[in-house]
């Protein structure tokens, strides 16, 4: 049986080799095509609000990516990698975070030694240790996807108006951060939905209003990520002269 405390130490050892990694891999490797569109469309989001250098990608995380450099935290160096250093550094924070998210739900659910298991799997996991340190949505928007799920499944055990009001936010983030990642949790959603509507039909129809309520908080908080810009709704008609 691990002890609480051996817990929090191996768990702390395992995040500060995921962080010593991933620092290493974006001093060391260059930016990817991706990275340099993430960082200029980004730049366009907050200094113009213009959201039409790439349109099939939601704006939240290179919104975040770049909140650095427009605070003023700027590094000057001659390359590249180094000069975005802070935007890599915050796919690297969101990692960080998703790993302590993924180690405490787990250790909730099943126990110390689980949580640690599953910390290590994350941590030394190739697709992790390879998106890790990149100025993309992916880190961020898995990271928004296990929150958002793991809210469902609270709402399900025991709904209540302020756990809709959570979830409708965290899955307007969600849904902001990546499309794709809509699609899986529509599929999750409706199994665990499903499953519930068996064991008490009741319980679901009863919140039918918050559920409202919660889906159009969670348009809401997608249309900030915008900052509530109406051209993003409805855009202007191509010239056809």
């Amino acid at each position: 049986m691990i002890t609480k405390r051996l817990s929090i130490v191996g768990a702390c050892v395992l995040l500060i080799i995921f962080l010593v990694v991933s620092i290493s891999s974006a001093l060391r490797e260059s930016l990817t095509y991706d990275e340099i569109v993430a960082v200029e469309a980004g730049n366009d989001a907050w200094r113009k609000k213009d959201f039409s250098r790439d349109t099939n990608v939601p704006p939240l995380m290179r919104e975040i990516a770049v909140l650095p450099s427009v605070l003023g935290f700027t590094v000057y160096s001659p390359y590249p990698n180094i000069r975005e250093l802070p935007a890599r550094m915050v796919t690297i924070v969101l990692g960080l975070m998703l790993g302590f998210a993924i180690y405490a739900i787990a250790q909730l659910f099943f126990g110390r030694e689980a949580g640690l298991l599953v910390l290590f799997l994350y941590v030394f996991e190739p697709n992790i240790l390879a998106n890790s340190h990149y100025i993309t949505q992916d880190i961020g928007a898995t990271l928004l996807f296990f929150l958002t799920y793991m809210l469902l499944v609270k709402v399900l055990e025991k709904p209540n108006l302020k756990l809709f009001v959570l979830l409708g936010v965290v899955s307007g983030l969600m849904a902001a951060s990546k499309i794709t990642v809509v699609f899986y949790f529509l599929v999750s959603m409706l199994g665990l939905t499903a499953f519930q509507f068996r064991k008490n039909s009741e319980t679901i129809w009863k919140y039918k209003g918050s559920i409202v309520f919660a889906i159009v908080i969670a348009l809401f908080t997608i249309w900030s990520t915008y900052f509530f810009k109406t051209n993003v709704i409805v855009a202007s008609g191509g010239n056809t002269e």
